[in-house]
This record gives C-alpha cells, structure tokens and sequence, in this order.
C-alpha cells in the first residue's frame, strides 16, 4: 500500500483538490487508464470487502471519516486532511463510515467495470 498527501488549493472561488498526477510516486508503473467514480457511504455503513486479481484502485477521501481496511493493516482517513491511497491487486480491502455525515470518496481504477467479468471477490474482515 502507498499513500500520498493530497494538494488542495484553496481561493475566493473555491478548492480544487490535486488526487493523482501521471509522474507522482504513487502512480510509478501505472500505465492503464480504467474510469474514475465517486462513492458515498451513509455513517455506519461499510462498502468494498472484496479485492481484485487484476486491477489496482486508488482511493481519496473528499469529505467524512473513514476506517480503511487494507489487508491487515487498518488506517483512518478523514476529509479534514486528504490522502490519496493506492490498493494494489490481491489487496482486501473494505471503506467503513465511522463519522456521524456521509463519506465522500473518489475513486481511480486501471480497469473499467465490466459486469460480465468484474475482477471483484469476496473478502472479509475482521474488526475491533
């Protein structure tokens, strides 16, 4: 697993939060090109508890509090201090709301979703 600080740029108008860059650490070896989304976790709710044969996922968390299960490491995330984090396959890994609001994350994928083949299976994870 690799994580990077987030740049937000913040003025009169706005923020625009700097997720992934072509030539950013994080993205060393990725040539692929899947889609992006955005996912909403209503608090207590857990998302993911799966992991993937062939694509890596990145993940960024814009507004929220999250405990990000990753294998058998767990890490906090909050919107108040943004992180990009990367999931490569054969990672577990499941987004759990822990905050009192919705979560917000987007997310960056090497492959596009295909139904008939969706390279997702089952995981699960152990809290507490």
């Amino acid at each position: 697993m690799m994580k990077k600080k987030v740049k937000v740029v913040t003025d009169d108008n706005g923020i625009v939060m700097e997720t992934l860059r072509s030539d950013s650490e994080i993205m060393k070896g990725v040539k692929d090109f899947g889609q992006n989304y955005l996912i909403v976790i209503k608090p207590g709710k857990t998302k993911g508890l799966h992991y993937h044969k062939r694509q890596t996922e990145f993940f960024t968390i814009f507004s929220g509090e999250v405990m990000f299960y990753l294998g058998k490491e767990r890490m906090r995330m909050s919107g108040e201090k943004p992180i990009t984090v990367r999931v490569d396959p054969s990672i577990g890994h499941a987004i759990e709301n822990i905050g009192d609001r919705d979560a917000v994350l987007f997310i960056y994928t090497t492959l596009p979703y295909n139904p008939e083949n969706p390279d997702a299976y089952k995981w699960s994870v152990k809290k507490g």
